[in-house]
Protein backbone atom coordinates (compact mmCIF):
# COMPACT_ATOMS: atom_id res chain seq x y z
CA UNK A 1 0.00 0.00 0.00
CA UNK A 2 1.31 3.43 -0.86
CA UNK A 3 1.09 6.14 1.73
CA UNK A 4 0.83 9.88 1.20
CA UNK A 5 2.38 12.16 3.77
CA UNK A 6 1.41 15.75 4.61
CA UNK A 7 3.01 18.78 6.37
CA UNK A 8 2.51 18.65 10.33
CA UNK A 9 5.13 18.84 13.52
CA UNK A 10 4.18 16.64 16.58
CA UNK A 11 4.07 15.87 20.39
CA UNK A 12 1.83 14.03 22.86
CA UNK A 13 0.85 13.88 26.54
CA UNK A 14 0.16 10.78 28.57
CA UNK A 15 -3.29 10.16 30.00
CA UNK A 16 -3.13 9.98 33.76
CA UNK A 17 -4.80 6.80 34.91
CA UNK A 18 -4.21 4.56 37.91
CA UNK A 19 -0.78 3.07 38.58
CA UNK A 20 0.10 -0.57 39.03
CA UNK A 21 2.53 -2.06 41.50
CA UNK A 22 4.73 -3.64 38.81
CA UNK A 23 5.47 -3.15 35.15
CA UNK A 24 4.18 -6.02 33.03
CA UNK A 25 5.96 -6.51 29.72
CA UNK A 26 4.30 -4.24 27.17
CA UNK A 27 5.04 -4.81 23.51
CA UNK A 28 4.26 -3.06 20.21
CA UNK A 29 4.95 -4.78 16.89
CA UNK A 30 4.97 -2.31 13.99
CA UNK A 31 4.78 -4.00 10.60
CA UNK A 32 5.52 -1.53 7.82
CA UNK A 33 6.53 -4.04 5.16
CA UNK A 34 3.96 -2.66 2.72
CA UNK A 35 4.77 0.99 3.35
CA UNK A 36 6.94 3.09 1.08
CA UNK A 37 8.57 4.74 4.08
CA UNK A 38 9.88 2.63 6.94
CA UNK A 39 11.41 5.21 9.24
CA UNK A 40 9.66 7.04 12.00
CA UNK A 41 9.22 7.44 15.73
CA UNK A 42 6.86 6.33 18.46
CA UNK A 43 6.80 8.67 21.41
CA UNK A 44 5.09 10.32 24.36
CA UNK A 45 6.38 13.74 25.40
CA UNK A 46 5.05 13.76 28.96
CA UNK A 47 6.78 10.51 29.86
CA UNK A 48 9.73 11.47 27.61
CA UNK A 49 9.52 8.12 25.85
CA UNK A 50 10.80 7.90 22.30
CA UNK A 51 11.53 4.92 20.07
CA UNK A 52 12.93 4.84 16.56
CA UNK A 53 11.13 2.82 13.89
CA UNK A 54 13.63 1.91 11.20
CA UNK A 55 12.83 -1.51 9.79
CA UNK A 56 10.01 -3.23 7.99
CA UNK A 57 8.97 -4.99 11.21
CA UNK A 58 10.01 -3.42 14.52
CA UNK A 59 9.27 -4.64 18.03
CA UNK A 60 9.20 -2.04 20.79
CA UNK A 61 9.19 -2.93 24.47
CA UNK A 62 7.45 -0.10 26.33
CA UNK A 63 8.54 0.83 29.84
CA UNK A 64 5.18 2.06 31.18
CA UNK A 65 3.27 1.67 34.44
CA UNK A 66 0.04 3.39 33.34
CA UNK A 67 -2.04 3.56 30.17
CA UNK A 68 -0.73 6.13 27.69
CA UNK A 69 -1.57 7.49 24.27
CA UNK A 70 1.35 7.20 21.87
CA UNK A 71 2.03 9.16 18.70
CA UNK A 72 3.15 6.97 15.82
CA UNK A 73 4.87 9.30 13.37
CA UNK A 74 5.91 8.27 9.88
CA UNK A 75 7.29 11.13 7.85
CA UNK A 76 4.81 13.94 8.40
CA UNK A 77 1.85 11.67 9.12
CA UNK A 78 0.73 10.87 12.66
CA UNK A 79 -1.50 8.17 14.08
CA UNK A 80 -2.33 7.32 17.66
CA UNK A 81 -2.49 4.14 19.69
CA UNK A 82 -3.66 3.63 23.27
CA UNK A 83 -1.49 1.19 25.22
CA UNK A 84 -1.95 -0.32 28.69
CA UNK A 85 0.75 -2.06 30.72
CA UNK A 86 0.92 -5.66 29.58
CA UNK A 87 -0.65 -5.03 26.16
CA UNK A 88 0.59 -6.85 23.06
CA UNK A 89 -0.25 -4.40 20.25
CA UNK A 90 0.23 -5.13 16.55
CA UNK A 91 0.08 -2.28 14.04
CA UNK A 92 0.09 -3.30 10.39
CA UNK A 93 -0.30 -0.13 8.31
CA UNK A 94 -1.29 3.51 8.37
CA UNK A 95 -3.70 5.09 5.86
CA UNK A 96 -3.32 8.68 4.74
CA UNK A 97 -6.97 9.74 4.99
CA UNK A 98 -7.11 10.39 8.76
CA UNK A 99 -5.09 10.15 11.92
CA UNK A 100 -5.94 6.63 12.97
CA UNK A 101 -4.53 3.13 12.72
CA UNK A 102 -6.33 1.02 10.16
CA UNK A 103 -5.15 -2.42 11.13
CA UNK A 104 -4.17 -1.95 14.75
CA UNK A 105 -5.12 -4.65 17.24
CA UNK A 106 -8.28 -3.17 18.77
CA UNK A 107 -8.67 -5.77 21.48
CA UNK A 108 -9.40 -3.11 24.07
CA UNK A 109 -12.14 -0.55 23.77
CA UNK A 110 -10.06 2.62 23.68
CA UNK A 111 -8.42 1.74 20.37
CA UNK A 112 -11.81 0.82 18.94
CA UNK A 113 -12.99 4.31 19.84
CA UNK A 114 -9.91 5.88 18.21
CA UNK A 115 -10.62 3.91 15.05
CA UNK A 116 -14.31 4.87 14.93
CA UNK A 117 -13.47 8.51 15.68
CA UNK A 118 -11.01 8.64 12.78
CA UNK A 119 -13.58 7.19 10.40
CA UNK A 120 -16.09 9.80 11.54
CA UNK A 121 -13.59 12.56 10.78
CA UNK A 122 -13.57 11.30 7.20
CA UNK A 123 -17.36 11.16 7.13
CA UNK A 124 -17.73 14.73 8.40
CA UNK A 125 -15.22 16.04 5.87
CA UNK A 126 -17.01 14.28 3.02
CA UNK A 127 -20.46 15.44 4.08
CA UNK A 128 -19.43 19.03 4.78
CA UNK A 129 -16.82 19.99 2.21
CA UNK A 130 -14.69 22.81 3.61
CA UNK A 131 -14.43 24.70 0.32
CA UNK A 132 -18.21 24.77 0.00
CA UNK A 133 -19.13 25.85 3.49
CA UNK A 134 -16.33 28.40 3.82
CA UNK A 135 -17.79 30.27 0.84
CA UNK A 136 -20.93 30.96 2.89
CA UNK A 137 -21.61 34.12 4.88
CA UNK A 138 -20.64 33.99 8.61
CA UNK A 139 -23.98 32.99 10.16
CA UNK A 140 -24.65 30.18 7.69
CA UNK A 141 -21.02 29.09 7.87
CA UNK A 142 -21.21 28.70 11.67
CA UNK A 143 -24.45 26.76 11.32
CA UNK A 144 -22.85 24.31 8.86
CA UNK A 145 -19.71 24.07 11.00
CA UNK A 146 -21.85 23.09 14.01
CA UNK A 147 -23.53 20.35 11.98
CA UNK A 148 -20.16 19.10 10.72
CA UNK A 149 -18.70 18.66 14.18
CA UNK A 150 -21.88 17.49 15.89
CA UNK A 151 -21.15 14.19 14.16
CA UNK A 152 -18.10 13.86 16.41
CA UNK A 153 -19.62 15.42 19.53
CA UNK A 154 -22.64 13.11 19.33
CA UNK A 155 -20.36 10.10 18.97
CA UNK A 156 -18.36 11.07 22.07
CA UNK A 157 -21.56 11.79 23.98
CA UNK A 158 -22.76 8.28 23.25
CA UNK A 159 -19.61 6.87 24.88
CA UNK A 160 -19.90 8.71 28.19
CA UNK A 161 -22.09 6.04 29.72
CA UNK A 162 -19.55 3.29 29.00
CA UNK A 163 -17.88 2.60 32.34
CA UNK A 164 -14.97 0.84 30.63
CA UNK A 165 -13.83 4.08 29.00
CA UNK A 166 -11.70 6.40 31.07
CA UNK A 167 -13.21 9.87 31.42
CA UNK A 168 -9.87 11.58 30.71
CA UNK A 169 -9.56 9.63 27.48
CA UNK A 170 -12.94 11.02 26.37
CA UNK A 171 -11.97 14.49 27.57
CA UNK A 172 -8.89 14.34 25.36
CA UNK A 173 -10.98 13.44 22.31
CA UNK A 174 -13.44 16.22 23.14
CA UNK A 175 -10.59 18.75 23.21
CA UNK A 176 -9.36 17.27 19.94
CA UNK A 177 -12.78 17.97 18.43
CA UNK A 178 -12.77 21.54 19.77
CA UNK A 179 -9.38 22.08 18.17
CA UNK A 180 -10.52 20.71 14.81
CA UNK A 181 -13.59 22.92 14.80
CA UNK A 182 -12.04 26.10 16.14
CA UNK A 183 -9.01 25.91 13.85
CA UNK A 184 -11.38 25.93 10.90
CA UNK A 185 -13.33 28.79 12.42
CA UNK A 186 -10.20 30.88 12.94
CA UNK A 187 -9.17 30.38 9.32
CA UNK A 188 -12.61 31.23 7.93
CA UNK A 189 -12.08 34.90 7.07
CA UNK A 190 -8.85 34.54 5.10
CA UNK A 191 -10.00 31.36 3.34
CA UNK A 192 -13.40 32.87 2.48
CA UNK A 193 -11.78 35.95 0.98
CA UNK A 194 -9.27 33.83 -0.93
CA UNK A 195 -12.00 31.65 -2.46
CA UNK A 196 -14.66 34.29 -3.13
CA UNK A 197 -12.35 37.27 -3.79
CA UNK A 198 -14.72 39.27 -1.59
CA UNK A 199 -14.15 40.78 1.84
CA UNK A 200 -16.30 39.56 4.70
CA UNK A 201 -17.09 41.32 7.98
CA UNK A 202 -17.18 39.07 11.03
CA UNK A 203 -19.70 39.60 13.85
CA UNK A 204 -18.15 40.77 17.11
CA UNK A 205 -18.91 37.44 18.77
CA UNK A 206 -17.66 35.26 15.89
CA UNK A 207 -14.78 33.84 17.97
CA UNK A 208 -16.62 33.85 21.30
CA UNK A 209 -16.45 30.08 21.72
CA UNK A 210 -12.77 30.00 20.77
CA UNK A 211 -11.91 32.62 23.36
CA UNK A 212 -13.36 30.42 26.13
CA UNK A 213 -10.79 27.67 25.53
CA UNK A 214 -8.44 27.04 28.45
CA UNK A 215 -5.04 27.07 26.73
CA UNK A 216 -3.30 26.28 30.01
CA UNK A 217 -4.83 22.79 30.09
CA UNK A 218 -2.08 20.37 28.96
CA UNK A 219 -4.74 17.94 27.73
CA UNK A 220 -5.19 20.21 24.72
CA UNK A 221 -1.75 19.08 23.55
CA UNK A 222 -2.73 15.41 23.48
CA UNK A 223 -3.42 15.30 19.73
CA UNK A 224 -1.88 16.91 16.65
CA UNK A 225 -4.96 19.04 16.04
CA UNK A 226 -4.75 20.48 19.55
CA UNK A 227 -1.07 21.27 19.20
CA UNK A 228 -1.66 23.02 15.91
CA UNK A 229 -4.54 24.96 17.44
CA UNK A 230 -2.35 26.13 20.32
CA UNK A 231 0.25 27.33 17.83
CA UNK A 232 -2.39 28.99 15.66
CA UNK A 233 -4.01 30.85 18.56
CA UNK A 234 -0.99 32.64 20.02
CA UNK A 235 0.25 33.76 16.59
CA UNK A 236 -3.10 34.86 15.15
CA UNK A 237 -2.21 38.56 15.14
CA UNK A 238 1.35 38.23 13.84
CA UNK A 239 1.63 39.10 10.15
CA UNK A 240 4.76 38.47 8.13
CA UNK A 241 4.59 41.74 6.10
CA UNK A 242 4.90 43.71 9.35
CA UNK A 243 8.52 42.58 9.85
CA UNK A 244 11.67 43.65 8.07
CA UNK A 245 13.10 40.14 7.71
CA UNK A 246 12.24 36.47 7.98
CA UNK A 247 14.35 36.20 11.12
CA UNK A 248 12.56 39.11 12.79
CA UNK A 249 9.21 37.48 12.02
CA UNK A 250 10.16 34.16 13.65
CA UNK A 251 11.70 35.95 16.63
CA UNK A 252 8.34 37.65 17.12
CA UNK A 253 6.45 34.36 16.83
CA UNK A 254 8.58 32.71 19.50
CA UNK A 255 8.28 35.75 21.79
CA UNK A 256 4.51 35.61 21.31
CA UNK A 257 4.39 31.95 22.38
CA UNK A 258 6.40 32.65 25.52
CA UNK A 259 4.21 35.63 26.33
CA UNK A 260 1.01 33.62 25.84
CA UNK A 261 2.04 30.36 27.52
CA UNK A 262 4.89 31.30 29.84
CA UNK A 263 7.37 28.60 30.76
CA UNK A 264 5.39 25.59 29.65
CA UNK A 265 5.42 22.65 27.32
CA UNK A 266 3.00 24.59 25.09
CA UNK A 267 5.52 27.40 24.66
CA UNK A 268 8.34 24.92 24.02
CA UNK A 269 6.26 23.18 21.35
CA UNK A 270 5.45 26.47 19.61
CA UNK A 271 9.13 27.43 19.67
CA UNK A 272 10.08 24.12 18.09
CA UNK A 273 7.43 24.62 15.41
CA UNK A 274 8.72 28.11 14.66
CA UNK A 275 12.28 26.85 14.30
CA UNK A 276 11.05 24.05 12.04
CA UNK A 277 9.12 26.49 9.85
CA UNK A 278 12.05 28.87 9.58
CA UNK A 279 14.53 26.13 8.70
CA UNK A 280 12.30 24.26 6.26
CA UNK A 281 10.26 27.03 4.71
CA UNK A 282 11.78 30.33 5.80
CA UNK A 283 15.35 31.58 5.60
CA UNK A 284 17.06 28.25 6.27
CA UNK A 285 19.36 26.88 8.91
CA UNK A 286 21.95 29.69 8.82
CA UNK A 287 19.65 32.44 10.09
CA UNK A 288 17.95 30.05 12.55
CA UNK A 289 21.21 29.05 14.27
CA UNK A 290 20.70 31.42 17.19
CA UNK A 291 17.20 30.12 17.87
CA UNK A 292 18.47 26.54 17.65
CA UNK A 293 21.25 27.18 20.17
CA UNK A 294 18.84 28.93 22.54
CA UNK A 295 16.37 26.05 22.32
CA UNK A 296 19.05 23.47 23.13
CA UNK A 297 20.13 25.37 26.23
CA UNK A 298 16.65 26.15 27.61
CA UNK A 299 14.46 23.16 26.70
CA UNK A 300 15.14 19.91 28.53
CA UNK A 301 12.41 17.66 27.11
CA UNK A 302 14.23 14.76 25.46
CA UNK A 303 11.54 14.21 22.80
CA UNK A 304 11.64 17.85 21.73
CA UNK A 305 15.42 17.82 21.55
CA UNK A 306 15.37 14.58 19.59
CA UNK A 307 13.00 16.19 17.11
CA UNK A 308 15.26 19.23 16.85
CA UNK A 309 18.25 17.04 16.03
CA UNK A 310 16.23 15.19 13.40
CA UNK A 311 15.14 18.53 11.97
CA UNK A 312 18.61 19.98 11.52
CA UNK A 313 20.42 16.77 10.52
CA UNK A 314 19.60 16.94 6.77
CA UNK A 315 20.49 20.66 6.70
CA UNK A 316 24.00 20.33 8.08
CA UNK A 317 25.50 19.85 4.60
CA UNK A 318 23.46 22.76 3.24
CA UNK A 319 24.97 25.55 5.30
CA UNK A 320 26.24 28.67 3.61
CA UNK A 321 29.83 28.37 2.37
CA UNK A 322 29.81 24.60 1.85
CA UNK A 323 30.09 22.97 -1.57
CA UNK A 324 26.70 22.81 -3.23
CA UNK A 325 25.78 19.13 -3.72
CA UNK A 326 25.68 18.30 -7.40
CA UNK A 327 22.52 17.09 -9.10
CA UNK A 328 21.45 16.15 -12.58
CA UNK A 329 18.20 16.93 -14.42
CA UNK A 330 17.10 16.82 -18.04
CA UNK A 331 16.22 19.62 -20.42
CA UNK A 332 13.32 19.55 -22.86
CA UNK A 333 15.41 17.60 -25.37
CA UNK A 334 16.12 14.89 -22.80
CA UNK A 335 19.76 15.92 -22.36
CA UNK A 336 21.28 15.75 -18.89
CA UNK A 337 22.45 18.96 -17.23
CA UNK A 338 24.43 19.03 -13.98
CA UNK A 339 24.69 21.86 -11.50
CA UNK A 340 28.48 21.62 -11.73
CA UNK A 341 28.23 22.41 -15.46
CA UNK A 342 27.18 25.94 -14.53
CA UNK A 343 30.25 26.95 -12.48
CA UNK A 344 31.59 30.38 -13.28
CA UNK A 345 28.30 32.16 -12.71
CA UNK A 346 26.02 32.58 -9.78
CA UNK A 347 23.11 30.18 -10.13
CA UNK A 348 19.62 30.99 -8.89
CA UNK A 349 17.53 27.82 -8.87
CA UNK A 350 13.75 27.65 -8.77
CA UNK A 351 12.32 24.27 -7.73
CA UNK A 352 8.70 24.10 -8.80
CA UNK A 353 5.92 22.07 -10.49
CA UNK A 354 3.14 22.83 -12.94
CA UNK A 355 0.50 21.87 -10.36
CA UNK A 356 1.86 24.21 -7.66
CA UNK A 357 -0.18 27.41 -7.32
CA UNK A 358 2.37 29.37 -5.24
CA UNK A 359 5.07 28.36 -7.74
CA UNK A 360 3.05 29.71 -10.65
CA UNK A 361 2.35 32.90 -8.70
CA UNK A 362 6.12 33.59 -8.62
CA UNK A 363 6.54 33.35 -12.42
CA UNK A 364 5.89 37.06 -13.19
CA UNK A 365 8.42 38.12 -10.53
CA UNK A 366 10.94 35.56 -11.80
CA UNK A 367 10.59 36.86 -15.36
CA UNK A 368 11.11 40.43 -14.15
CA UNK A 369 14.15 39.35 -12.12
CA UNK A 370 15.69 37.66 -15.15
CA UNK A 371 15.07 40.80 -17.21
CA UNK A 372 16.55 43.13 -14.58
CA UNK A 373 19.71 40.99 -14.25
CA UNK A 374 20.10 39.91 -17.87
CA UNK A 375 23.51 41.60 -18.15
CA UNK A 376 24.83 40.17 -14.86
CA UNK A 377 26.77 36.88 -14.47
CA UNK A 378 23.75 35.03 -13.09
CA UNK A 379 22.25 31.83 -14.49
CA UNK A 380 18.56 31.28 -13.84
CA UNK A 381 17.61 27.61 -13.61
CA UNK A 382 14.12 26.24 -13.10
CA UNK A 383 13.83 22.57 -12.13
CA UNK A 384 10.39 20.96 -12.24
CA UNK A 385 9.61 18.04 -9.96
CA UNK A 386 6.53 17.02 -11.94
CA UNK A 387 5.99 13.29 -12.34
CA UNK A 388 7.44 11.68 -15.45
CA UNK A 389 3.94 11.03 -16.80
CA UNK A 390 3.47 14.82 -16.97
CA UNK A 391 6.63 15.54 -18.98
CA UNK A 392 4.66 16.70 -22.04
CA UNK A 393 2.45 18.86 -19.84
CA UNK A 394 5.59 20.46 -18.39
CA UNK A 395 7.09 21.10 -21.83
CA UNK A 396 3.86 22.70 -23.05
CA UNK A 397 3.66 24.82 -19.89
CA UNK A 398 7.19 26.14 -20.48
CA UNK A 399 6.30 27.14 -24.04
CA UNK A 400 2.86 28.57 -23.25
CA UNK A 401 4.17 30.70 -20.37
CA UNK A 402 7.31 31.70 -22.31
CA UNK A 403 9.56 30.70 -19.43
CA UNK A 404 13.18 31.78 -19.76
CA UNK A 405 16.44 30.61 -18.27
CA UNK A 406 17.50 26.97 -18.16
CA UNK A 407 14.39 24.78 -17.97
CA UNK A 408 14.96 21.30 -16.50
CA UNK A 409 12.91 18.42 -15.11
CA UNK A 410 14.21 16.22 -12.32
CA UNK A 411 14.03 12.45 -12.61
CA UNK A 412 11.82 10.75 -10.01
CA UNK A 413 10.11 13.93 -8.80
CA UNK A 414 10.18 14.02 -4.97
CA UNK A 415 12.59 11.07 -4.91
CA UNK A 416 15.06 12.80 -7.24
CA UNK A 417 18.62 13.48 -6.11
CA UNK A 418 17.79 17.19 -6.11
CA UNK A 419 14.78 16.82 -3.80
CA UNK A 420 16.45 14.40 -1.40
CA UNK A 421 19.88 16.04 -1.28
CA UNK A 422 18.49 19.53 -0.77
CA UNK A 423 15.79 18.34 1.67
CA UNK A 424 12.93 19.69 -0.43
CA UNK A 425 9.78 19.35 1.68
CA UNK A 426 7.68 22.02 0.02
CA UNK A 427 7.71 24.14 -3.11
CA UNK A 428 8.44 26.64 -4.41
CA UNK A 429 11.95 26.50 -3.05
CA UNK A 430 14.86 28.62 -4.23
CA UNK A 431 18.60 27.97 -4.04
CA UNK A 432 21.48 30.37 -4.60
CA UNK A 433 24.96 29.06 -5.49
CA UNK A 434 28.03 31.24 -6.09
CA UNK A 435 30.51 31.23 -8.98
CA UNK A 436 32.70 28.63 -7.27
CA UNK A 437 29.86 26.20 -6.63
CA UNK A 438 29.50 27.15 -2.95
CA UNK A 439 26.13 27.47 -1.26
CA UNK A 440 25.04 31.05 -0.66
CA UNK A 441 21.61 30.00 0.55
CA UNK A 442 19.82 26.64 0.42
CA UNK A 443 16.60 28.49 1.18
CA UNK A 444 16.97 31.70 -0.81
CA UNK A 445 14.35 34.47 -1.00
CA UNK A 446 11.62 34.19 -3.60
CA UNK A 447 11.71 36.33 -6.76
CA UNK A 448 8.90 38.44 -5.29
CA UNK A 449 11.00 39.31 -2.21
CA UNK A 450 11.94 43.02 -2.31
CA UNK A 451 15.54 42.21 -1.32
CA UNK A 452 16.14 39.47 -3.90
CA UNK A 453 18.32 41.55 -6.25
CA UNK A 454 20.56 42.62 -3.36
CA UNK A 455 20.76 39.01 -2.17
CA UNK A 456 21.84 37.71 -5.57
CA UNK A 457 24.37 40.45 -6.35
CA UNK A 458 26.04 40.66 -2.92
Amino acid sequence: MKINFVFFGVLVFSLLFGCTESKPRTQMIINLAEANKTEGTVYNINEELIYEVSGEIDTIILDIDRPILLDVELGRFISYVYVKPGDQITMDSVPYTSNYLRDTDTSHLHNQVLLEYGLLIDESRTTYDTRKIVALQPAEYLSQLDKKYNILYDFLGSKKSDAQLDSQFLEGLTLRTHALKYSEQMGYKSYHEYLTKEEVELPDDFLKAVERVDFSDPMIMLYEEGRGFVNQWHSKDINYPDYESVGAFYDAVIASAKNAYGTSIMADYCSLQSISDQVNFGSGIDEASGLIDDFKTTVTNSVFNHKLEKLIEPWELLRSGLDAPDFVAKNRDGESVMLSDLKGKKVYIDIWATWCGPCIAEIPSLKKLEKDLHDKPVEFVSVSIDDEKDREKWKKFVVDRELGGVQLMADNAWQSDLATTYNIQGIPRFLLVDEDGKIVSANAPRPSDPDIVKTILN
